[in-house]
């Protein structure tokens, strides 16, 4: 099915923002800059990211610069990345090893060759070059990746005092590689859902899996967990302005706002949008009594749900205080004879 109008838009929107946001981020300070070499069979003429059309079997090059902007050496190193869903919702090209969909069956680190190391002079500037070679038979939709560029530490900066340095300044230059020119629709499921601490807090996750080769944003979750017989909610989280990655998958959190977990069977229920499109996604839960015993006991500030030995507490006191009452006012009534 082809695109709507607004899609195209979005899909250009984005790439600018994911390609222009991350050089701009990372750029400051960072020493150094990264340059894609545009090769003719680039589709859109005008965007400073590869954007390519492939033919199956036929090996293309994809060339870029990279420049020290310091009056010092500096070591880079130029790895091929595919793109995937972190668990904010934001597009990434940070892992080697990228948490893809099951569904990818092609990716963008498998077309390329191996990354590349380089060494720069001060202010000097190289064009490394990588060979791309598709697969011999034809992919549909967007296989998204890019070159993520970080500065390789020095040795003698890699430990200081027994800890572990890492340099954090990185650049990419996004690459999508397509076939044809038609995109297709995102195409959401729902995966796994369970009970899982988020930082320390008690959360439920479900993850939400795009098996479309379809890149896609401006997505709107809207997260309930609901227990079974009952109307209303016992947690909720709304987040918008998410991203997928083609062929991704990421797992949302839903909050459950310091509140312990309460055993039982629950049906969680996810409804996204982005632009026209919609989903409603629905699967159960089961927490059972010994993973809410051993997850509360692990999250950190946890509101009591359970008011049962509070009660007995508070009651035991009151009647510890009446019965001093009764025998103080008792003493004191003897005394007066």
């Amino acid at each position: 099915m082809a695109v709507k109008r607004w899609y195209w838009w979005l899909l250009g929107l984005m790439m600018s923002l994911m390609i222009g946001g991350t050089t701009q981020v990372h750029a400051a300070g960072a020493g150094f800059t990264v340059k894609a070499h545009i090769p003719e069979t680039q589709i859109d003429k005008t965007a400073s990211y590869f954007d390519i059309k492939v033919t199956p079997g036929q090996p293309q090059q994809l060339a870029v610069d990279v420049r020290n902007l310091a009056d010092e050496p500096i070591t880079l190193v130029v790895s091929p990345h595919d793109a995937f869903t972190n668990s904010n919702g934001v597009i990434e090209y940070s892992k080697d090893k990228a948490p893809l969909d099951s569904t990818a069956k092609v990716k963008f680190s498998q077309m390329m060759s191996d990354k590349q190391t380089v060494t720069l002079g001060e202010q000097e500037q190289k064009t490394l070059t990588f060979t791309m070679t598709p697969p011999t038979t034809s992919f549909s939709g967007t296989v998204l990746g890019g070159f993520y560029v970080t500065p390789k530490a020095k040795d003698d900066e890699k430990q200081e005092s027994g800890i572990s340095i890492q340099n954090n300044f990185a650049m990419v230059i996004g690459a999508r590689l397509r076939e044809k020119t038609d995109m297709l629709l995102p195409e959401l499921k729902l995966g796994a859902v369970r009970a899982a601490l988020h930082n320390q807090r008690t959360a439920i996750k479900a993850n939400i899996r795009n098996v479309a080769p379809v890149l896609f944003g401006k997505m709107k979750v809207k997260a309930t967990a609901t227990k079974v017989n009952e109307d209303k909610p016992t947690y909720q989280t709304t987040k918008e302005n998410l991203a997928m990655a083609p062929h991704s998958n990421f797992d949302f959190t839903i909050d459950m706002k310091n509140k312990a977990y309460q055993a039982g069977e629950y049906v969680v229920k996810i409804v996204a949008t982005s632009g026209k499109e919609s989903w409603t996604l629905n699967k159960k839960l089961t927490i059972t009594d010994d993973q809410a015993k051993r997850l509360n006991e692990k999250a950190s500030g946890v509101a009591p749900t359970d008011w049962t030995w509070a009660y007995i507490t508070a009651g035991v006191v009151l009647l510890l205080v009446a019965v001093g009452l009764a025998f103080y006012l008792g003493r004191r009534g003897g005394g007066k004879k």
